[in-house]
């Protein structure tokens, strides 16, 4: 009898917890935008691959800061590894082969919901949405 009643409860406790977090994070989040907001400045990096080379950015975001939970920002990102391709220029007799560099530009939006911080530790949810352009 109680191997038949186990899974059921622990479905009714995986069903229900759900919405009990959902409004302690509302809670948290209209109460983070009653306080005055604080300015907020970072300098960023972000380090990732393009075409198996290391690919590093660096940003500055600026914004504001509800209640050290939720942050809003606007940002700029610049590559600064130098990543080079070999391209043919045909516009020339003969075709030439040159070094082109690696271009990018990048501004994102992004807010950042703060679930964690205490020293030295801060645990955060960003989500960012952007645009930019990157060429040889």
């Amino acid at each position: 009898m109680r191997n038949r009643l186990r899974i059921p409860l622990l479905l009714l406790i995986c069903l229900a917890t759900p919405h009990a977090v959902t409004a302690q994070w509302l809670d948290t989040v209209r109460t983070s935008f009653r306080e005055k907001p604080r300015f907020l400045f970072m300098l960023d990096t972000y380090n990732s691959f393009v075409s198996s080379k290391g690919a590093n950015t660096f940003g500055l975001r600026a914004g504001l800061d509800f209640n050290k939970r939720i942050r809003i920002s606007v940002g700029y990102y610049n590559l600064v590894s130098d990543i080079v391709k070999p391209k043919i220029v045909r516009d020339v007799f003969p075709p030439d082969t040159l070094n082109a560099r690696l271009d990018m530009h990048y501004f994102p939006v992004g807010i950042e919901y703060v679930f964690y911080n205490k020293y030295p530790w801060e645990l955060s949810v960003p989500f960012s949405i952007g645009a930019g352009k990157s060429y040889f």
